[in-house]
């Protein structure tokens, strides 16, 4: 029972690190350019990202690749030339997995079929003389 009640201690500890490090970049954010502070946060995403990774969570990015509704939602699709219909052209939000479960589809724009313009032919009305 108390495998499953603290199972996620780990990831808990690890992340308990970027946690101090968010800390650490706010209390030392009066004392840096802008630059200097956009350069800690990234780090420390990078950082994030690890520990994710190290207690199997990745993130999955299907940008260009054909949409597949067992792991993305779409929010909308977008008639276009540009890409290929069901092609995934725009990527809100990656799918994350545990492992081999996914723990949330991602959320994408899909390109569809462009609309083509009906041909529409008026004819002139008939006037009675």
């Amino acid at each position: 029972a108390e495998i499953l009640k603290y199972g996620g201690e780990y990831l808990a500890r690890d992340l308990l690190e970027v946690v101090d490090n968010f800390y650490l970049a706010f209390s030392n954010a009066d004392h840096s350019s802008s630059e200097e502070f956009l350069k800690g946060l990234k780090l420390i995403f990078e950082r994030f990202i690890a520990v994710l990774e190290q207690h199997s969570v990745k993130g999955e990015s299907a940008l260009g690749q054909i949409f597949d509704p067992n792991k993305q939602q779409a929010l909308a699709s977008v008639p276009t030339s540009e890409h290929s219909p069901g092609t995934i052209m725009e990527e809100f939000k990656k799918a994350y997995y545990f492992k081999d479960k996914l723990l949330r589809p991602g959320q994408v724009i899909v390109a569809a079929a462009p609309v083509e313009e009906a041909e529409v032919d008026v004819a002139e009305p008939e006037i009675a003389e």
